[in-house]
């Protein structure tokens, strides 16, 4: 009998390594059903063919950019509820001539009206706070020299942003991992614009994939704890910064390359952290403490 068959008892790290490359297979296998779910696919439009808007050049460039902002931040809590607030603020960002226009618009007070946005605590005067940010980075040294880290980048968008125009949780798009956020949509963020890989964007080249944290989400810290990649209760920087390296020991050079599998295992499996029909097939039951 070996070791991970015996009950109680951890599997060898290679067998997580293993299991890990499997799930990233399985995810890739059935890509385009989880892009589906998941905020990357409005990023996407823009990358693959200017959106709505067919803009092209720097603009569309920027436009990816500030798609994959909003996508990145409005990304907590259910896709069915987020997404459509998105498809809305996109559509009417297209009518404007893009993101990148539409955020203009923010600073000249252009796009500070129409139909009611909200999203969970944040209304249309916080998206609207964002887009000024946003329009006046891109204007200065724009957002890839300015995020040449998070909290960096962080840092600078806040500076640029009218905090006195926001709403009262306006501020919390601007937490950082100096102040123990996980910072969970800005590594998503980044991993979009920086990684190669499918799903992922790609269009940064300043900066390398194997920099980047991982986006810890409950999703991800749920199967990070089950999998023994963490021991830690809370989704907080360190976490993060624990489950990135746990991964660079499996892939150096790309260690966010797990996330998005990892991720849907929660969102599109429905992984619940207790024995249930979704665990059967899955590529990390084996290593899963609720069935060792």
């Amino acid at each position: 009998m070996s070791r991970s068959s015996v009950p109680g008892t951890r599997a060898p790290a290679d067998s997580l390594h293993q299991a890990l490359e499997a799930a990233f297979v399985r995810a890739s296998s059935d890509l385009a059903a989880r892009v589906d779910r998941d905020p990357v696919r409005f990023p996407q439009r823009y990358a693959r063919d200017g959106g709505a808007s067919g803009t092209t050049g720097s603009d569309r460039a920027a436009d990816v950019e500030i798609a994959a902002v909003y996508a990145a931040q409005l990304a907590f809590g259910r896709v069915d509820l987020f997404g459509p607030v998105l498809e809305r603020l996109f559509a009417e960002m297209d009518a404007a001539g893009g993101p990148a226009a539409w955020c203009r618009g923010c600073e000249s007070g252009s796009s500070d009206h129409g139909d009611p946005l909200v999203y969970r605590w944040f209304s249309r005067r916080d998206f609207v706070a964002l887009g000024v940010a946003l329009a006046r980075l891109q204007a200065a040294e724009g957002l890839p020299a300015a995020f040449v880290t998070v909290e960096e980048g962080i840092s600078r968008l806040r500076t640029l942003a009218p905090m006195h125009a926001g709403g009262p949780h306006f501020g919390t798009w601007f937490a950082s991992p100096s102040n123990g956020s996980a910072c969970k949509r800005w590594c998503m963020f980044l991993r979009w614009m920086v990684r190669r890989g499918a799903p992922d964007l790609g269009v940064w080249t300043h900066l390398d994939p194997a920099a980047l944290t991982m986006p810890v989400d409950t999703h991800v810290l749920r199967i990070a704890q089950l999998t023994g990649l963490t021991s830690r209760k809370t989704a907080d920087w360190k976490t993060a910064v624990e489950i990135t390296d746990r991964l660079r020991a499996y892939a150096p050079d790309d260690p966010t390359r797990f996330d998005f599998a990892l991720a849907h295992l929660g969102i599109s499996v429905g992984c619940t952290g207790q024995k249930s029909p979704s665990c059967d097939g899955c590529a990390l039951k084996l290593v899963c403490k609720i069935w060792l």
